[in-house]
């Protein structure tokens, strides 16, 4: 008789999930191999940013970002390299992801990676940054 399990983990960035995935990917349980794998995130009107230079303006951040349509806040955790981008629409946010597809749009001379982050996400998020000294202002509200 074959069983078959599954388990889901959720990360707060790609980047983690990406890295879990590549470590986990055949290694073996028992007599049992995992097979690892990211899933879609949900469509949200707040996507995430990874591989930002931390010495990025905000005006250059919003701007970029502005042309997908009209970004309401954004969050920008410069000791990471990453931000929280809040679009007015979903379909803003759905712009931005399709339009600056992973690994091949740059910021800065860095290559960046976009994708849509739920309140999970942001939560974790934003208490990561305060729990490193940054102000995350009213972003959440």
């Amino acid at each position: 008789l074959f069983r078959s399990s599954q388990a889901v983990v959720q990360y707060w960035d790609i980047k983690c999930a990406r890295k879990a995935v590549q470590f986990l990917e055949l290694q073996k349980i028992g007599k049992y191999v995992i097979k690892a794998k990211t899933g879609k995130n949900k469509v949200s009107n707040c996507v995430w940013v990874d591989g930002l230079p931390n010495d990025l303006a905000d005006r250059k951040l919003m701007k970029r970002f502005g042309e997908c349509g009209k970004v309401e806040k954004m969050l920008f955790d410069r000791k990471r390299g990453s931000a929280l981008i809040l679009f007015k629409v979903t379909l803003a946010a759905r712009q931005c992801v399709r339009s600056m597809e992973n690994g091949k749009t740059t910021i800065g001379g860095n290559k960046i990676q976009v994708d849509y982050a739920n309140v999970r996400a942001q939560v974790a998020f934003c208490l990561s940054m305060e729990k490193s000294g940054q102000d995350v202002g009213d972003f959440l509200f």
